[in-house]
C-alpha cells in the first residue's frame, strides 16, 4: 500500500502476473480484463483505459525490479545467457529441436536457477 493509488493497479498486475506465470507480461493484451477488474476492486481504485502495461515506462522497470526480488530472482546476467545457452544446446541434442518444447523446458530451468527468462523474442533471436 504505499504505491500511490495510479501505481497500485499496475503494480498489483504485474505482481499475480509474475506469481503465476513465472514471467511478466509483454503487453497488455496478455493481462485478461477480468484479472484487471477484479485486482482493481480488490485494491479500491478505478480502472481507466490507459492501465496499460508501458515496458518502457520507468516506474514500470522499478516494479519488475521490486517484484524480482519479492520472489527471489534476478535479470540473466551475460554469463547466466551463455550458460543457458550451452545447456539449452544440450538439450536440444538430448530431446530434440523442437521450439516450443526447448522454450518450455528453458523457462522451467530458468525458474529452478531463480533467474527471469528471456522474452520470446531473445529466444528467437539467440536462435531457440
Amino acid at each position: 500500500m504505499t504505491k500511490n493509488r495510479a501505481q497500485r493497479l499496475g503494480f498489483g498486475l504485474l505482481l499475480l502476473f509474475y506469481r503465476i506465470r513465472g514471467k511478466f507480461p509483454t503487453e497488455s493484451a496478455e493481462i485478461d480484463s477480468a484479472a484487471v477488474e477484479q485486482i482493481a476492486s480488490q485494491l479500491g481504485v478505478p480502472v481507466s483505459s490507459d492501465d496499460g502495461i508501458n515496458t518502457a515506462n520507468r516506474t514500470e522497470e522499478r516494479h519488475r525490479a521490486q517484484i524480482r526480488t519479492f520472489f527471489g530472482f534476478h535479470e540473466a546476467s551475460v554469463a547466466d545467457a551463455e550458460m543457458l545457452t550451452a545447456w539449452l544446446y544440450e538439450q536440444a541434442a538430448a530431446v530434440g529441436a523442437v521450439p516450443d518444447h526447448l522454450t518450455s523446458i528453458l523457462e522451467a530451468r530458468c525458474r529452478e536457477l531463480s533467474i527471469e527468462p528471456p522474452s520470446a523474442d531473445r529466444n528467437e533471436s539467440n536462435g531457440f
